[in-house]
């Protein structure tokens, strides 16, 4: 899934986030890009590099 406020606005990105977090996933960054993922597959993501676990949207 791809969302980007430029595209569907702050407001609609931050409900998905916050409905995302609701089913318990939680954000992580690497390279700049949004992952969700469910608590404790950080180890999974590892090998893509230099991660930003549990990380705000919109920072």
């Amino acid at each position: 899934m791809e969302y980007h406020e430029s595209i569907c606005g702050w407001e609609k990105c931050a409900e998905i986030h916050k409905l995302l977090q609701s089913y318990g996933y939680i954000l992580t960054k690497c390279h700049g890009q949004c992952i969700y993922h469910l608590p404790g597959l950080e180890q999974e993501l590892q090998s893509l590099g230099r991660l930003q676990i549990n990380y705000d949207w919109h920072e």
